[in-house]
């Protein structure tokens, strides 16, 4: 399909800045059936018995952590990228390292529904950032990251990321520059939202949750065969973004609807094509000669220097890899040019990650929630902490439970509490937080 650029630019041309248009006629393709879903990582099998644990029924509130001390305030996402680390990865599974370094280093992330969550990482790394360790040990399995928006970590295939990046930046400016939908739509797929959804989601449930969130229609996603989604939960994310990430694993993307004022599935069409305008800096250092089908053309808007490239979005994903690649490496050394050797972060390597996500067995029998928390975050590394807003339904650690766990992981083991005292949890890597049934609805 031949389409005719129009380099009329009505804003400061940036790195995301792009033109990018879609077959309006194209159909969801259909799929393979589910991928595997997460499983538990087996470490070992704690045998809980609680007869002494009701020696620690008196301890005081304050020993217990609240939601600020178990998880910090998640600062700018590239900026924790960027710390200095020493980090052993050797024989370390993705999903182990996701949920340990999520809490650690403060980040949401998003598995591609292509990725195995037990694949094994490699490699040790010392002196280095959180993303040149990360792209290195996923690169030699096959895989690859990049950061939504300082919002949360997306890990996909070999060439995912970078298309994932691509299509941000396309989709967004066809967006904010009225190409996509009417402006009212517009600006609500360009908004920023917090969304979450539970273990196993339906995608009909998370678009129908994700519309009321946004304020938009959605539809024709109940025909589409997606997977059922492990949970998750994201702050201050862009509308756009969600929805890309959500379908990129399904060759599905999205596309609006006049007549019906919807948002609706399309098929991914690689073949488009598009053109993506960089900022020519000193990130920029693509050789046009490795990507012979696409062409590269070099200006000046505003006193910038910028470089539009144009081809299919398959041959751009391999120009958008090549940059992002260049990125990493030149602020990666910046960052580490401005720290000095004190300042390397060694926190993941200090518990082996064999301790990290233990399942756990045994009965509970009147005990308090003190206890049973405490015994938990010991002996399992799982942190769990009552909500202020738990103590409107006259939940307290003080409150006494009764419940069974059998080789329970993290997501079990908080279902099984949350059943017992009536409430709705929310996991953030180690840590579940535990609110009134449709709290955050209110």
């Amino acid at each position: 399909m031949t389409r005719i650029i129009n380099r009329t630019l009505k804003r400061r041309v940036e790195p995301s800045t792009s033109r990018y248009s879609f077959n309006a006629d194209t159909k969801p393709d259909r799929f393979t059936k589910p991928a595997s879903m997460r499983r538990a990582v087996l470490c070992a099998i704690l045998l809980i018995t609680f007869g002494a644990l009701s020696a620690r029924e008196n301890r005081a509130d304050a020993a217990r952590p609240t939601r600020q001390s178990a998880r910090k305030t998640a600062s700018n996402l590239s900026n924790q990228f960027k710390t200095s680390v020493s980090i052993d990865l050797e024989g370390v599974e993705l999903i182990q390292f996701l949920e340990k370094a999520s809490i650690l280093y403060q980040f949401e992330f998003f598995l591609d529904r292509r990725v195995n969550p037990q694949t094994i990482l490699s490699g040790s790394y010392s002196l280095v950032t959180l993303a040149t360790a990360l792209e290195r040990s996923l690169d030699q399995a096959g895989l690859s990251f990049c950061l939504v928006d300082d919002a949360f970590l997306y890990i996909g295939p070999s060439d995912a990321a970078a298309e994932a990046q691509l299509m941000f930046h396309l989709r967004r400016q066809e967006i904010t520059e009225g190409q996509f939908a009417p402006q009212k739509v517009a600006n609500r797929l360009d908004a920023k939202i917090d969304f979450k959804w539970d273990d196993y989601a339906e995608s009909r449930d998370i678009f129908n949750a994700l519309g009321k969130k946004a304020n938009l229609k959605f539809a024709g996603y109940e025909k589409t065969p997606f997977d059922r989604w492990r949970g998750a939960s994201f702050h201050d994310v862009n509308v756009t973004d969600m929805l890309i990430v959500l379908g990129l694993g399904y060759n599905v993307d999205f596309k609006y609807d006049a007549k019906s004022g919807a948002i609706k599935p399309a098929t991914f069409n690689r073949t488009q094509k598009a053109t993506r305008i960089y900022q020519d800096d000193q990130y920029f250092d693509v050789n046009p000669k490795k990507h012979p089908l696409c062409a590269f053309e070099r200006d000046v808007y505003n006193g910038l220097d910028v470089v539009y490239v144009t081809g299919s979005i398959r041959n751009l994903t391999l120009v958008e890899k090549e940059y992002a690649k260049r990125r990493i490496e030149i602020q990666s050394k910046e960052a580490l040019d401005a720290q000095s050797a004190t300042d390397v972060d060694d926190s993941f390597n200090k518990e082996q990650p064999s301790k990290l996500t233990a399942l756990v067995t045994g009965n509970v029998e009147n005990a308090t929630l003190a206890s049973l928390f405490d015994y938990l975050e010991k002996q399992s590394h799982i942190t769990c902490v009552l909500d202020e807003s738990m103590k409107e339904i006259n939940v307290t650690e003080k409150t006494l439970i009764s419940c069974q766990f059998n080789k329970s992981d993290i997501r079990k083991v908080a279902s099984a509490i949350a059943k017992e005292i009536d409430a709705d949890y929310e996991i953030k890597g180690l840590v579940v937080i535990f609110r009134p049934k449709g709290y955050r609805k209110r």
